[in-house]
């Protein structure tokens, strides 16, 4: 890190990560915080990341990117936002399952189907598209998605703890999040050399479904050079989402 000499203004971290994405960001952190720089990357699928040659199934490849031509910035695109402002506290949670087993005191399973609307465990599994949960961050929401049920609980992508308020989510248009997101970009920046960004997989199959992604993605291409990924867990300077879209810009 001393030797790539970071700045706050032009210094990113770009991470590939193999799970536990909690517990790594948190790690990450100590070294985020003491060169107050900025973090983008996700989990893929294989559960493997290399350096050097050398492959790793249980651990974190990162780099760290120092822009010698100007600044550098990371943003967060989610295109879920509360469905109303019901507050819902978790319990009976289990962290090393990402379980959820309470929701204000009562069956997670139970609430959500009756919220939702949905009638069986498939129905709950596929809800989580238009519907995912949220964890209350100040003004901000972390999407987690609900990956399966067990008994009359959730199991989910990411870790909840007894007593995180949560609520449920609904999705907004998403290209009109898109353009939201084009302009907030284009106002930061004059000139724009590259983005790198994740989109989730769930996001990248809501977008092929409603016939999207094409123009999703050309949007995206509008602010210049681009490439990316699909990610199974995003990474955003010290959070970890789902169903998010993050990326780094490059001037």
């Amino acid at each position: 890190m001393e030797k790539v000499a970071p700045g706050k203004e032009n210094t990113a971290i770009i991470d590939f990560c193999t799970g536990n994405d909690a517990a790594v960001l948190t790690t990450l952190r100590g070294l985020v915080d003491r060169y107050n720089l900025q973090v983008m990357g996700a989990t893929g699928d294989a559960g493997k990341v290399s350096c050097n040659g050398k492959i790793y199934t249980d651990g974190m490849a990162y780099a760290v990117v120092r822009n010698e031509g100007g600044r550098v910035k990371t943003y967060k695109e989610n295109i879920y936002v509360p469905k109303d402002n019901r507050q819902l506290v978790a319990s009976r949670t289990d962290r090393t399952k990402y379980y959820l087993g309470e929701l204000n005191g009562r069956p997670a399973k139970q609430v959500y189907m009756e919220l939702t609307g949905a009638t069986t465990d498939k129905d709950i599994i596929n809800q989580t598209f238009k519907n995912p949960l949220g964890k209350m961050v100040g003004n901000d929401v972390c999407i987690m998605s609900i990956k399966d049920v067990s008994g009359t609980g959730l199991i989910l992508y990411r870790q909840a703890n007894d007593s995180d308020i949560l609520t449920l989510l609904e999705m907004r248009d998403p290209m009109e999040v898109a353009a939201s997101t084009v302009s907030r970009i284009k106002s930061d920046f004059n000139r724009i050399s590259g983005i790198y960004s994740v989109n989730c997989i769930f996001r990248y199959l809501v977008l092929k479904e409603r016939g999207e992604l094409n123009t999703y993605l050309g949007k995206i291409a509008s602010l210049g050079t681009s490439c990316g990924l699909i990610g199974f867990g995003e990474h955003y300077n010290s959070q970890f989402v789902n169903q998010t879209m993050t990326c780094v810009v490059f001037e």
